[in-house]
């Protein structure tokens, strides 16, 4: 079963890409990450997370 809704991750790397805008690559973002919101994420992580995003929310 699919979720309808994003999670915490989601949304906090959602909204780091939209902070980064053209400039929103897997390091910057795990960077931006940790320093506001205190989260360790890998690349590998965030990277999956934007796949997860590109599908959709059906």
């Amino acid at each position: 079963m699919r979720r309808e809704q994003i999670g915490e991750f989601e949304e906090l790397v959602l909204m780091a890409v939209a902070a980064l805008s053209g400039q929103a690559y897997g390091l910057s973002v795990r960077t931006l990450l940790a320093d506001e919101a205190g989260r360790d994420a890998s690349l590998g992580a965030i990277h999956a997370t934007l796949y997860r995003l590109q599908e959709g929310i059906p």
